[in-house]
């Protein structure tokens, strides 16, 4: 992950970590081994590092490239709405007899929503799963691995943040629907990785804040791993509600 992160670049130690990334590539390509890069977003960025490496140190390389067009054969519907108020006010309706994934890239509103279901339902079990409770030992968010499926079928709602990161996978097919809330704060793709953890089919009702979103680097202007600056995301809201669609069929709400 070459990220340029707080850590790093306050201790000094970006480029001392590119430089031995750098020297392990270079030693493992010119002695006959394989490097295999693997990127989730849709750009050449990995790709284009090996090369260069390759190139700038004038090793020869074999380059292939593995592309997946995996499409889910059955889309979920998505229900949009247009204010958090709105989602906020069917939430009672919605939880009432479904089991549910909640995601949001704000913690404090998960841990409110968990809270406020525990007092409405004390019958009913719920886990949140944020930086907080997954680091508490004892919790069982901390127990919670890269497979979610025994935690979607123990618990009536299961409220996680982008603590939950990409790959992990609830196998469980027991989510009626997901309540997905982006309120701005992390980096709009999230919402979309978020509700797609549940690998199956089911009703996403969700609300996406209109604005910029994402923390900028303070050295050069980019977001995440660089791959997106501030000026493409200037309008994506709405880009990303088109993105949205291409997950599931939109019925307005």
């Amino acid at each position: 992950h070459m990220l340029f992160s707080k850590t790093i670049l306050d201790k000094g130690r970006f480029y001392a970590v590119i430089n031995g990334l750098r020297r392990i590539i270079t030693r493992v390509i010119a002695t006959g081994g394989a490097v295999i890069g693997m990127d989730a977003d849709l750009n050449d960025l990995v790709a284009n590092y090996l090369t260069s490496i390759c190139e700038t140190q004038g090793i020869p390389y074999t380059q292939h490239v593995l592309i997946s067009n995996y499409v889910r054969g059955q889309k979920r519907k998505l229900y949009i709405y247009e204010s958090p108020a709105h989602l906020e006010a069917r939430l009672p309706e919605l939880l009432e007899d479904n089991k549910a994934f909640m995601c949001s890239d704000y913690a404090g509103w998960l841990e409110k929503q968990v809270i406020k279901f525990k007092q409405e339902h004390p019958y009913r079990k719920s886990l949140l799963f944020i930086a907080k409770t997954r680091k508490q030992i004892g919790h069982p968010a901390s127990q919670v691995g890269s497979d979610i499926t025994s935690a979607m079928l123990n618990n009536d709602l299961f409220a996680a943040s982008p603590a939950l990161s990409t790959g992990v996978s609830d196998r469980s097919e027991s989510a009626d629907i997901i309540v997905a809330m982006q309120h701005g704060i992390s980096c709009p793709t999230d919402i979309i990785q978020a509700i797609e953890r549940p690998r199956y089919p089911v009703d996403c009702h969700i609300w996406v804040a209109p604005g910029v979103s994402g923390k900028l680097a303070p050295t050069n202007g980019l977001i995440a791993n660089g791959a997106i600056s501030a000026q493409a995301i200037k309008d994506w809201y709405f880009k990303n509600l088109e993105r949205l669609k291409q997950f599931g069929e939109s019925v307005k709400d």
